[in-house]
């Protein structure tokens, strides 16, 4: 049918989120995998930088003198949201103009402004290679780390199972 595709009087009389909102109301299906996206896009971000940047700002916009307007955080939380939505949205992210080969640190330095205070920020505390996801507290053994990740993989069994990643000795933790 003609126009099917074209929105309705109702559909432009309320803002372009209204009826994505309406949709996800009306349809469980669309809201479970839109929960399901929301995992993955967490997966994707690094919170503990970007809580680091978020550190920088508050700074910055202190001194930019509107630590008042920044008091409860407000300003610098709308400006990383305002930064992550742009990004979503820059068709820009989607693709890259570094060839294969060339290495993250590379691509850092190639793109650092020294007048920015978050490249400067970044060169000083780069980030650090997570390798398996645990952390070795000096090379003594942590009791606690060690019952914390028994304990996930215990609950997790069973899709560990399934893609091949359970533990290979009695500890419960993973062995390389």
């Amino acid at each position: 049918m003609i126009g099917r595709d074209l929105p309705s009087a109702e559909d432009l009389a309320s803002p372009p989120g209204a009826a994505i909102e309406a949709a996800l109301a009306k349809r469980s299906d669309l809201a479970a995998l839109e929960a399901q996206l929301y995992g993955h896009v967490v997966d994707c971000i690094d919170f503990g930088a970007l809580f680091g940047l978020e550190q920088l700002l508050w700074h910055l916009v202190d001194e930019l003198g509107l630590g008042t307007l920044d008091d409860s955080g407000d300003l610098s939380k709308a400006l990383i949201r305002r930064a992550i939505v742009r990004a979503a949205n820059d068709p820009l992210t989607a693709m890259s103009d570094v060839p294969y080969g060339i290495s993250k640190d590379e691509e850092r330095a190639a793109k650092f402004d020294e007048a920015c205070p978050f490249c400067q920020y970044e060169a000083e505390h780069p980030p650090q290679d997570e390798g398996d996801g645990e952390h070795d507290h000096d090379e003594e053994p942590c009791q606690l780390c060690d019952e914390m990740a028994r304990a996930w993989r215990a609950k997790h069994a069973d899709a560990l199972r399934r893609r091949g990643c359970l533990p290979q000795n009695a500890a419960g933790t993973r062995t390389s």
